[in-house]
């Protein structure tokens, strides 16, 4: 993604010039054995700097799947913690997190699938989060439940993160979706947690005891695009 811009600075020359953009590549890939299917996710991603010329390429998510039965999997790597933070229809059987719990710490995961019911279980490298100088050397711990009907699906979630040098933070949250109809659906959640290390978004002041409540609908307009 590129911009052309033209620039006029009071001291600099005037000119043309690239805006700070990005470019991603994907790569996955599956590979059957007797064992199993294993799947491999890898996202490459680019970024230039508008104006310095600098640029960077990284590897922004790398994630393997062993499928060692229909139902149950056993993945690794990082991409988050299996969460989808915004507060959209599109979860699944996710629910909401407070953004201190958002990570993308390499992550070892269980999961399970059969019929209606999925449910995993998992545990991040916690060593690099820094709290009061020091360096919190536990896991953290994220488990997801879902079940997912013709009329309704019901999603909830807990996650855990232990703190070095202050209280150890948490959170338990749910959200309840309602078909309506085949092209209307509606939804409502809301978490509730502990966090002595999180700030609030506005100002910046610590937080400690927090909850959060929200809902939404979303109308399908035709087979490709649809209101939310």
């Amino acid at each position: 993604r590129q911009a052309l811009t033209y620039e006029s600075v009071d001291g600099f020359d005037d000119g043309f010039d690239l805006a700070s953009g990005r470019m991603r590549l994907w790569v996955d890939a599956t590979t059957p054995t007797s064992v199993g299917d294993v799947d491999v996710h890898i996202k490459f991603r680019q970024n230039q700097f508008q104006g310095n010329g600098v640029s960077s390429t990284f590897v922004e998510e790398y994630w393997g799947t062993w499928h060692m039965t229909p139902e149950l999997s056993f993945s690794g790597g990082a991409m988050g913690n299996g969460a989808d933070f915004g507060q959209s229809e599109t979860f699944g059987n996710t629910v909401g997190a407070n953004g201190s719990f958002i990570t993308t710490d390499e992550q070892l995961r269980l999961s399970y699938a059969s019929g209606p019911i999925s449910f995993f279980v998992a545990v991040d490298d916690g060593s690099d989060a820094v709290s009061f100088s020091a360096l919190d050397e536990m896991p953290d711990v994220h488990a997801n439940f879902g079940w997912s009907g013709d009329m309704f699906s019901l999603g909830l979630g807990a996650m855990f993160q232990q703190n070095a040098g202050a209280d150890d933070s948490y959170q338990v949250a749910g959200n309840l979706k309602f078909n309506l109809s085949d092209a209307i659906s509606m939804w409502v959640g809301g978490n509730v947690g502990e966090d002595p290390l999180g700030v609030t978004a506005l100002t910046g002041t610590p937080v400690n005891s927090y909850f959060t409540v929200f809902g939404g609908a979303k109308a399908n307009v035709t087979e490709a695009t649809f209101v939310e």
